[in-house]
């Protein structure tokens, strides 16, 4: 909640950095699209420290990182400040003490009940957007300056000490198996337990089909869509009331959809993230037509339901695929490098949008973009969990129990 509230009130200082350094909207987007690149860049990295040295002692490293460049934030004057400190070290701190710390967590803790282990988890990303929306009457009240302060100090106070007092790696660590251990060598649907490399891994192309869906929906479609949507809802003539409510409407019903993902433990994982792509979908067709016709704000609030649920049913879902594909003490660096996918993609969505809109003074083009990614996120992944692994991959298979 706090690490990913921290990224997410980028939206809510856009405007307001906007206002006051009279940049263009495409150079302004570039700092979260460099934000978003320095994450994947260094989620690999990430993702082998988590393997080597466990969450407990890494993430409280992160957390301060993140917090001091928060801070610093405060006092910037020039936009290569904010690329340095909100495009490069913020970013640092918050993958180091983020998610590509905790799903290979989450992955060694769970087994049967994986997908349900990541929604719940996947509850407190949801609640960064509501966090983030409480940054706009932080901004009203002491400044924008101010707020960067007191955003800085959240990581420091509470996840540095909480992550480095509670958190264990594996179940092993205090003397118990992990959940759903009964399921032997065999995971959801099938998945076969695979003690592969990174260089194994990354030469099945389920990997790759993988890779890409990170890149269309968490990084183009997602981050386009968060990083755009208050300065858009500030386009239609709407208030930072609304803005700041669809922010924090968007992040409650989100947690709805995290908890309802435990239906991919149920039911295939390809056809549950479907279900979530095609709502996706359908909350940017909901904001086009709000773009068109200034329908009013229930429109506004019915995108934002729409977004926050399918959002936060599809997350988990795609966490949990190659979960269960490349589990083994390697998943935390094979993660790390699919998290890359979204760091790019969220470079480029974001600074694509802002270009576009520069160029043509709507956001219309930028939504049929996000929709074509969410599509064809849906058709890989369905590739990644129809297809079977490279054969001296298989040929590591151990047999069931």
């Amino acid at each position: 909640m706090i690490s990913y509230g921290l990224r997410y009130s980028f939206s809510v200082f856009f405007p307001t950095i906007l206002a006051e350094f009279k940049w263009s909207r495409a150079s302004t987007a570039g700092i979260f699209s460099l934000h978003l690149v320095s994450y994947g860049l260094i989620s690999p990295i990430s993702g082998r420290l988590a393997d080597r040295f466990g969450p407990r002692r890494v993430i409280p490293v992160g957390a301060i990182i993140m917090g001091l460049g928060m801070m610093a934030c405060s006092m910037t004057s020039e936009l290569w400040h904010f690329y340095l400190l909100y495009g490069v070290i913020v970013p640092v701190g918050i993958c180091v003490s983020g998610w590509s710390q905790f799903v290979p967590t989450i992955a060694r803790w769970f087994k049967k009940r994986r997908a349900t282990a990541l929604g719940l988890a996947s509850a407190g990303f949801a609640l960064s957007f509501l966090l983030s929306s409480l940054t706009a009457p932080l901004i009203i009240f002491i400044g924008w300056r101010g707020t960067f302060v007191v955003l800085g100090i959240l990581p420091i106070a509470i996840i540095a000490p909480l992550s480095a007092f509670l958190l264990r790696t594996s179940p092993e660590d205090i003397g118990i198996q992990p959940e759903g251990n009964e399921l032997g060598q065999t995971g959801v649907d099938g998945a076969s337990r695979l003690e592969c490399t990174v260089q194994e891994a990354m030469g099945d192309y389920r990997f790759w089909a993988m890779f890409f869906a990170f890149f269309l929906v968490w990084g183009i479609g997602q981050s386009t869509i968060v990083a755009h949507q208050v300065v858009f809802i500030h386009d239609l003539g709407y208030s930072e009331t609304v803005a700041a409510i669809v922010l924090a409407l968007f992040g409650v019903i989100e947690v709805l959809g995290n908890l309802s993902s435990s239906l991919a433990d149920k039911y295939r994982r390809e056809r549950v993230y479907a279900v979530g792509a095609l709502g996706l979908m359908a909350s940017v067709v909901i904001l086009m037509l709000t773009s068109r016709g200034g329908s009013g704000t229930w429109m506004l609030y019915t995108y934002a339901i729409f977004f926050g649920f399918f959002n936060g049913l599809a997350g988990p879902v795609l966490s949990a695929i190659p979960a269960d594909q490349f589990q083994g003490r390697n998943f935390g660096s094979i993660n790390g490098i699919l998290m890359l996918g979204f760091g790019l993609g969220g470079a480029l969505g974001p600074l694509l949008g802002g270009l576009i809109f520069d160029a043509t003074g709507t956001y219309t083009p930028v939504l049929y973009m996000v929709l074509f990614c969410f599509l064809i996120s849906a058709a890989m992944i369905w590739v990644a969990t129809n297809g079977r692994p490279r054969r001296d991959i298989e040929a590591k298979e151990q047999p069931e129990q």
